[in-house]
């Protein structure tokens, strides 16, 4: 909102600089986010008068004009191709070496061979409106030299207020003085309204019917007749050029202008435009299905039965508090005109809005709430201008329909809440003197507390803490003295499903996968290509497209959508995604919804198997970051490896080599390895805890060696035989410290499988030495041979053929 200042100075005597009247606002809770000062740029800009007009000797669409800047001054020369330029005009005019507001400056110079002085200037280059179809036309009275912001008086101060949606009495200039009045301790003044009525009876000419009060709680109207229509005096364009409002006729501007002193939105209509003669009689009511209303704005807009409306008898001329009809708008021809001023239901405005997308600074208003007393007073106020400005007379009396308004409730406040809330002891005539500034009825309670009844227009205080704010903000926050935090600092419990989903996505992350987010939704297309069955699916009722039909029960299909689309980006590609799915439950039931954690490796070059360990090395890696590696059990599934918790029947995760055609269907043309983990199912698991090791005050060993496997040994899958072998090393005394699988290799021509495996040796009392390893190497190489057949590489011993 635009706060004009003097505007603002004519509810409160004020002698604050612009500055300290926004430090004020900003401590009691109104931002301010800029201040502008209006008239700044344009003290060069004078008033002139076009005293000769001739044609341009070398341009059809240019004049030269010769412009009176004042008496004993020589006139200047100004070429111009402005089409309403005429002889006899009062011009704004800024003389050559001078800069317009947005800093361009004008120079003396030719123009098509003609010297020009100066620039005759437009609203819009002023800075002074919109109106770019000609250059600015004075008042014929208007003093040659003076400078422009003295004749029009706009000097002003400009304030862009933030207002927050709860504090709808400040969407107005006397809400915001009230404020102001406040804080500096300064008298409200509000000047006397007075309304000089007709004999003419109001209700002998108009009749207005609700059909539901608790939807339109109160209804205000008055008819004022003989109207002229008008342009506005100057004194109100500028004020409504400051609050950046359009100045359109003087009757629109009044209820503009209105709205926004006031904060009560008023619609001003053509009474004779109204159908029938003499009586007219309006309804408020439900609009029906089917009907429709052109709007103000020209656009034809269809109504549903949840807007409300006013109708006439014959047609909808209004869409209640949100915008007026086009067919009974006012213009030139009008002079009998409705005022009205009503407030209704906020849900309803709102969604009536939402609905058509109209926003205006009305409908804001109405849907952010009315005190109950505005619309009488926006009305009376309305009418005073018009009869001044416009020579309307109003009739008699005023059309008022009021369902009851509830009060606002006194609200009990303790001293001790007081003190607890701002920390800060508050004597009780503080309290009241604080209060009763901002128009609380307040008195004393007994027990050590005091009642507090919030003002009409305060329809945001409603409990004891908005009370305690009051004092707060009035008393200025930056006052109270700050005292230290004294309690006990407890450690914040660690909640185990996050850090869970903490600890896996950094392992990933660290191992070289990118994470990803999808949608948790699906079509039934790729439910298809999934090859997932329809009925073990919920189904969106109202989905957003067909994309998003199903919720999803597993990540799989997200992530092979996301390689396919990034498998032309590299050769490498590693996805994961941490998300819910959601398992259909019982009839009737919501479905069951734990959080995964799902990962996809595509490597276009590396064979199935190796990928496939390589997978189950980042699996292990992220049960060994949550100190699970030594509390679950690998087992061989029907789809690849199952995970299990000791003692724990249900699987926890699993690893899959997806199948070539599942692949294909996602127009995948490479080998991928699938990785799911119920992240869900660790959280009541207890980990031990992370064990440290000192650093090893003696140095250690490492040797390589490598092992070939013949590949027709019975019971000897890749995974299964590898096992076993970890199974076997696992078993391994000192000086063996740790054996880590390096490389492998499979020759199907010489019938053998070989793996590399490091071994790292040591002693926690001294330095061991080569005879000692070497003897432990032979031994290893001897039991290598007797349990899995397996021959040291490079020994020259053959391999058996295949069974």
């Amino acid at each position: 909102m635009r706060l004009s200042l003097k505007w603002l100075q004519k509810f409160v005597d004020i002698e604050l600089s612009a500055q300290e009247i926004a430090d004020k606002l900003v401590m009691s809770g109104t931002e301010v986010e800029r201040i502008e000062q209006i008239g700044e740029g344009l003290e060069h800009v004078i008033i002139g008068e076009v005293i000769k007009l001739a044609h341009h000797p070398h341009a059809d669409n240019l004049k030269v004009a010769s412009v009176a800047v004042g008496r004993g001054e020589t006139p200047l020369q100004i070429v111009c191709g402005a089409p309403n330029i005429a002889e006899g005009q009062k011009v704004a005019l800024v003389r050559a070496g001078n800069k317009l507001p947005d800093g361009r400056e004008i120079l003396k110079k030719e123009i098509r061979a003609v010297s020009s002085e100066g620039m005759l200037c437009f609203e819009e280059e002023l800075g002074l409106g919109p109106d770019q179809s000609g250059i600015m036309v004075l008042p014929s009275d208007a003093p040659l030299g003076v400078t422009l912001m003295k004749y029009l008086d706009m000097y002003d101060t400009i304030f862009h207020l933030s207002i927050t949606p709860n504090r709808p009495d400040c969407l107005s200039v006397l809400g915001l003085a009230r404020e102001i009045a406040a804080l500096v301790r300064a008298p409200l003044q509000e000047t006397k309204v007075e309304v000089h009525e007709g004999d003419t009876k109001i209700e002998n000419v108009l009749d207005v019917f609700l059909e539901n009060t608790d939807e339109c709680q109160m209804y205000c109207a008055r008819v004022i007749t003989g109207v002229r229509m008008r342009a506005s005096p100057q004194w109100l364009k500028n004020y409504l050029s400051a609050a950046g409002v359009r100045s359109i006729n003087a009757v629109v501007d009044i209820t503009n202008y209105v709205m926004i002193e006031l904060g009560a939105p008023l619609h001003a209509f053509d009474f004779d435009k109204l159908n029938g003669e003499g009586m007219k009689k309006l309804v408020v009511r439900r609009a029906q299905k089917g009907e429709k209303l052109t709007t103000l704005d020209g656009v034809e807009r269809n109504l549903s039965e949840a807007d409300l409306i006013m109708e006439d008898g014959k047609k909808v001329i209004d869409l209640l508090c949100v915008m007026g009809g086009d067919n009974t708008k006012i213009d030139d021809p009008t002079h009998t005109i409705v005022l009205q001023a009503p407030i209704a239901d906020k849900v309803l405005i709102r969604k009536t809005s939402q609905r058509l997308g109209v926003r205006s600074e009305a409908e804001m208003r109405f849907e952010r709430g009315i005190a109950p007393e505005l619309p009488q007073k926006a009305i009376e106020k309305a009418a005073e201008m018009i009869e001044q400005i416009c020579k309307g007379t109003a009739l008699r009396g005023i059309i008022m329909h009021q369902r009851k308004m509830q009060e606002n409730a006194p609200i009990e406040v303790q001293y001790s809440y007081v003190h607890k809330l701002l920390g800060r002891e508050f004597a009780k005539q503080e309290i009241f003197e604080i209060l009763q500034r901002l128009k609380f009825r307040v008195e004393e309670s007994g027990a050590g507390a005091f009642l507090a009844v919030p003002p009409s227009f305060r329809l945001d205080i409603s409990i004891p803490a908005d009370v305690v704010e009051e004092i707060g903000r009035m008393y200025n926050y930056n006052n109270l003295e700050g005292d230290p935090l004294c309690g006990d600092l407890r450690p914040q419990k660690l909640d185990q499903h996050f850090e869970n989903q903490r600890r896996v996505k950094s392992a990933l992350v660290r191992l070289g996968f990118s994470e990803v987010y999808n949608y948790s939704f699906y079509s039934g297309k790729i439910l298809g290509t999934a090859g997932f069955p329809r009925e073990n699916h919920m189904r969106v009722r109202n989905p957003l497209n067909e994309d998003q039909e199903f919720l999803r029960v597993s990540l799989l299909p997200g992530l092979l959508k996301n390689i396919a689309h990034n498998l032309h980006e590299a050769d490498d590609i590693r996805l994961f995604e941490v998300g819910r799915v959601f398992l259909a439950g019982k009839s009737g039931e919501l479905p069951v919804q734990p959080t995964v954690c799902a990962a996809v490796w595509c490597v276009k070059k590396d064979a199935q198997s190796m990928l496939y360990r390589k997978h189950k090395g980042v699996f292990e890696e992220i049960l060994s970051d949550l100190s699970l590696r030594d509390f679950v059990d690998f087992k061989v599934g029907p789809h690849g490896m199952n995970l299990f918790l000791k003692d724990q029947k249900e699987a926890i995760g699993m690893i899959e080599q997806l199948n070539t055609q599942l692949l294909q269907d996602f127009k995948i043309k490479h080998s991928a390895v699938y990785f799911e983990l119920n992240v869900d199912m660790l959280a009541g698991f207890v980990a031990k805890r992370v064990s440290y090791e000192d650093l090893p005050k003696f140095p250690r060993m490492k040797r390589d060696m490598s092992f070939d496997f013949p590949l027709g040994a019975p019971d000897r899958g890749a995974c299964v035989g590898y096992n076993e072998i970890s199974a076997y090393f696992a078993t391994l005394s000192s000086p063996v410290i740790r054996v880590q699988l390096i490389d492998e290799y499979v020759s199907a021509s010489e019938n053998k499988r070989s793996l590399a495996f490091r071994f790292i040796y040591g002693s926690p009392e001294r330095t061991l030495e080569n005879k000692e390893v070497e003897m432990r190497e032979k031994k290893i190489i001897g039991e290598m041979k007797n349990c899995f057949n397996a021959t040291l590489r490079g020994s020259g011993e053959r391999i058996p053929e295949r069974a």
